[in-house]
Formats: C-alpha cells, structure tokens, sequence
C-alpha cells in the first residue's frame, strides 16, 4: 500500500487480551492437538492437510464440520471467549491456518495472538509469522505438517519451553495495550505535523517565509 499511495500508513496488527487469555490448563480438557475454528462449510486447510491418514488426529475440533470430517472429531459446535484459553492451554499444541487471502496479503490470525498467550502454535506460512521465533511452527504441506507434529510431540519438554516463550512474547508486545501505544504515537506525530504546518500557513500569510 505504501508503494501505491502518498498517505502515510502504518500497521497494525492483530492483538490479544491478557485478561481473558493466558496459561490456565484444566486436564480435563487435555489433547495432542486442538484446533478452533468456523469452517464456513468448507474444509480448512490445517484440517485437510492432516486428515486423514495421519497419526496423531486431532481430537478437540471446535465449531462443527458437519460432513467434512469424522464427526467424532468434533467436540462441541461452539466455545464461549472466556472458556477458550483453557481449550488452548490444556493442549500440546494448537493448529491454526489462515484463509486464502488473509495468508497472500500477510494479514496473520487474530487466532494466533490469543492461542500464543496459552500454548505453542503450529500454522501453514504467513508473512510476520518469524516475529514470534520458534513460539510458532510453520508447516508448507500436509507431509511436512504430520513430521512437524511428530517431531514436537515427542519432545514435552521442548514443547513447554515453547509455549513458555510464546506467553512471554505476546504478553511484552501483543497485546491491545501495546496497539494503543501505537495509536497514541501515531496521533501524537501527526498532530505535531499539523500544528507545523498550520504555523507555517500562519508565517507565509505574514511575508516570514522561514519557519
């Protein structure tokens, strides 16, 4: 956009709540993998990608897929806001994806900033997505998504220190706090931008033509 325009324009990115969303595991809801997420009568691609054959199947799918997938798969066809960090956290891992174009134009899942507050991500590639180090896995197909998969859980411990990391790192500049510091800067610059140039307006009007 920069490149197609002269206003200035800034970005900003998705955000979590670190009031609604943090680590809060509850073993009942414990799984491998837990994957939230509207379908919109179509087939997800993280969904696509891993069933089926592969092993491990995730078995905590929220929002129902009716017949795009086993429907035993499915948990519950809805998760209230204030349950979801605990749906989050109580897993290994949470998968995410993103829609088409979401992905080809870098606009990364608001998904991925509340399930980092609570546990580590594994997500098909979005431009930005490197920000959060190795909080977030990222995977090209279906074959690299089931060894990724593999390989993480077989290492609990590494998995902790990831999902550690992840915490650490939403909660020091994701949050909708740190959107609101950019904001505020970013009304603070233009409004000293045209009180400058309303003083220069004010300066010409008067024959001083150096401010």
């Amino acid at each position: 956009m920069r490149e197609r325009t002269t206003t200035p324009i800034i970005v900003l990115e998705q955000a979590t709540d670190p009031r609604v969303f943090y680590p809060d595991s509850d073993p009942k809801l414990g799984h491998d993998l837990v994957y939230v997420a509207n379908s919109r009568n179509v087939l997800r691609p993280i969904v696509r990608d891993l069933l089926p054959p592969c092993r491990p199947r995730p078995r905590h799918l929220r929002r129902q897929l009716g017949g795009l997938i086993d429907t035993s798969l499915v948990v519950a066809d809805h998760v209230p806001n204030d349950e979801l960090r605990q749906v989050y956290s109580s897993a290994a891992i949470v998968l995410n994806d993103h829609w088409d174009d979401m992905r080809e134009r870098g606009f990364i899942s608001s998904r991925i900033y509340d399930a980092l507050a609570c546990r580590a991500v594994v997500s098909d590639e979005v431009a930005g997505l490197d920000q959060f180090g190795d909080a977030v896995v990222t995977y090209r197909d279906g074959s690299e998504l089931r060894a990724v998969l593999d390989q993480l859980l077989a290492d609990p411990e590494g998995l902790r220190a990831r999902s550690q990391a992840a915490a650490a790192i939403v909660r020091d500049a994701h949050t909708f706090a740190d959107r609101i510091d950019v904001l505020e800067r970013e009304i603070q610059r233009t409004a000293t931008e045209i009180r400058w140039i309303c003083g220069a307006v004010e300066r010409s009007k008067e024959g001083v033509t150096n401010p």
